[in-house]
């Protein structure tokens, strides 16, 4: 293992960190009802991240430029840990929550998971809240991709870091120059962070809000400046707007850009699957709504409500427009499904990913085939590729290692918190795993998750990282033979 090159690049993580930090100090400067002590903490999160940055890159000075599988995924696991920990200061120094309600905080934000322990978002000062968004928006590009320029001047292994941080395979960035690719991925996540901040401003957000809304939508992430969420608004335009957003950050970055290219490999069948099963679930919880539910809407203001719902939970950002704890159960499972299945790979958002439950799918559907005909062998194309035999074992592998995973949280959970509903559980841990933030009962999109232990709070925080960096990258920590020479 190769760890000074893992220090060093974890030194130009605290250095973004710092960065950041600079930007929230400019902006408390010149809001003059800040109180000076958030001044004070501004400028010692800066120095911590700084004296850290030049400690871990004088570990690694003499690193040797290469970068192979295992320091990969070592450098994707410890760059969101090591951001999280960091990110938590502010909180503790300016909100003044305890270590790890902090650290579950700056967790969500950093994973774009969106859940939080504020039950009164509106007391923060709006310095700290403009942390909790930027947190989220540094997190929907990834920390690792924004050093992959970086990696170029440190050697080899770009390739491997970046595969270890996102669902996005190599060959989709249309490019043999993985920093190219990158480029181009996040010129596009800017673009639509603009255009995001500049809808919401027209649809009538002040500026504050609007850049604030667009850090948390365009990275899918879920936090706002309001307890009441999107919904404190009561504006379709600001809801609609949303929901396009959403849905973008939700979409293959790489389709994004093959879209403003005019080529036709946009419709690839992982985005016509993601868009057919959004509308899908829409048209089944407005048929639902308006049939069976419990309190009678207009057509118009139901199609808004669970189209806003959907594409929420969808994309793991965790807006929300109304109370949909008080739908039906059915509109609960409804959601609950776009909660398991997320969006696509290559984007800010969570879940299962779209092409994994496609490809999931097709083989169920070819084994069934080989039932009633077992002589039957068809290959199976996805993309216009006929995936391998190692492509259709990999995906079934991680879905049955995330299932077993949730399987497994769920009773652990509930022996920590032995007064937690079971639906609050369940719902709990699928909504910390797959990013999603708010889930139902105790959890629920008006409620948070401050009443729970710190163990439990400490728990669902891994959660959300090994969900973030898709698991691997974080149990190989637990592996001996990990961190043994190879």
């Amino acid at each position: 293992m190769n760890f000074r090159i893992i220090s060093k690049i974890l030194s130009y993580n605290l250095l973004v960190l710092a960065f950041s930090f600079s930007g929230c100090l400019l902006f408390a400067v010149f809001q003059q009802s800040i109180k000076p002590e958030n001044l004070t903490a501004w400028f010692y999160c800066i120095l911590y991240s700084l004296i850290g940055s030049v400690s871990l890159q004088l570990l690694g000075r003499r690193a040797k430029p290469t970068i192979l599988r295992k320091e990969a995924l070592a450098i994707v696991g410890l760059s969101w840990l090591v951001c999280s920990v960091v990110g938590a200061v502010p909180y503790h120094m300016i909100a003044g929550t305890g270590p790890m309600d902090s650290f579950f905080e700056s967790a969500s934000g950093f994973t774009t998971t969106g859940a939080s322990i504020f039950s009164e978002i509106e007391l923060l000062p709006m310095d700290l809240l403009l942390w909790r968004c930027l947190t989220q928006w540094i997190g929907g590009l990834g920390m690792i991709s924004m050093f992959v320029f970086i990696l170029s001047i440190e050697g080899g292994g770009s390739k491997f870091l970046f595969k270890g941080e996102s669902s996005l395979q190599m060959r989709d960035l249309g490019s043999s120059n993985v920093q190219v690719g990158i480029r181009n991925i996040t010129i596009t996540y800017l673009v639509l962070s603009m255009a995001c901040a500049s809808c919401f401003y027209f649809c009538g957000m002040d500026l504050y809000d609007s850049i604030c809304h667009s850090f948390a939508t365009v990275s899918t992430g879920g936090f706002s400046t309001h307890s009441a969420s999107i919904g404190y608004f009561n504006s379709a335009p600001i809801e609609w707007t949303c929901v396009v957003f959403m849905l973008l950050g939700g979409t293959n970055f790489v389709a994004l850009i093959n879209l403003t290219m005019y080529r036709r490999s946009f419709l690839s069948p992982e985005t016509i699957f993601y868009y057919a099963t959004f509308f899908t679930i829409t048209a089944l919880i407005l048929f639902t709504m308006q049939s069976f539910g419990k309190e009678s809407v207009s057509l118009s203001q139901g199609f808004r409500e669970s189209a806003f719902q959907v594409a929420s939970l969808l994309t793991s950002t965790g807006f929300a427009s109304t109370d949909y704890e008080k739908w039906i159960p059915a509109e609960h499972m409804f959601l609950l499904a776009a909660m398991i299945m997320g969006g696509c790979t290559g984007s800010t958002a969570g879940g299962l990913k779209s092409i994994r439950v496609l490809v999931a799918f097709r083989i169920c559907l070819a084994n069934i085939e080989r039932v009633f005909r077992p002589n039957i062998r068809r290959s199976l194309t996805i993309f216009g590729k006929t995936l391998s035999d190692q492509e259709r074992d990999d995906t079934l592998h991680y879905v049955f290692l995330i299932t077993a995973l949730c399987f497994a949280a769920m009773p652990i959970l509930s022996l920590m918190e032995p007064l937690m509903s079971e639906e609050g559980v369940k719902s709990a841990v699928l909504a910390c795993l797959f990013n999603v933030g708010p889930g139902f009962a105790e959890v629920g999109a008006t409620d948070n998750y401050g009443f729970l232990k710190d163990t439990s709070k400490l728990y669902l925080s891994m959660l959300m990282i090994m969900g973030r960096v898709e698991i691997y990258a974080i149990i190989v920590f637990f592996i001996p033979s990990f961190w043994k020479k190879s």
